[in-house]
């Protein structure tokens, strides 16, 4: 549906933004890459075959953030190696 198109879309531009990941990166996301249940902050952990510079990246997320990406999860019925996005 659109709506679920719109919300993707703007997932994808927040994890941009609050990541600073290029395109590729956030195209190659999955869940299980996600430690959302960490504290205080959560964390994004991606696999250096992932990366540009080919070095394993850890990323804090804001809590905010960590919670709509777990609702995006949890509504979409991802598993953990499907495509976060």
């Amino acid at each position: 549906t659109l709506e679920r198109r719109g919300r993707e879309r703007a997932l994808v531009y927040k994890t941009a933004v609050y990541t600073g990941l290029r395109l590729g990166e956030i195209a190659s996301l999955r869940p299980c890459h996600l430690d959302l249940a960490r504290r205080p902050f959560p964390r994004l952990e991606i696999p250096g075959k992932v990366t540009k510079n080919g070095q394993q990246a850890r990323l804090l997320l804001m809590p905010s953030f960590a919670d709509e990406l777990a609702a995006w999860i949890k509504d979409t019925k991802k598993g953990p190696d499907d495509h976060l996005f």
